[in-house]
């Protein structure tokens, strides 16, 4: 299980989670390849990587 804090609520996913981080142009930028569930709040989302 994996916990990532936001500004806003935070957030569970339980699943196969990857992060890759790219920098261009002097900014960093995080992309998620995230596979299982997302919890926010009372909210939930099934989440399957880009194919």
């Amino acid at each position: 299980m994996c916990r990532m804090d936001n500004l806003m609520d935070p957030m569970q996913m339980l699943g196969n989670i990857a992060v890759r981080q790219c920098v261009e142009a002097e900014k960093l930028t995080i992309i998620w390849e995230c596979e299982g569930d997302v919890h926010q709040g009372k909210s939930k989302a099934r989440i399957q990587p880009k194919g």
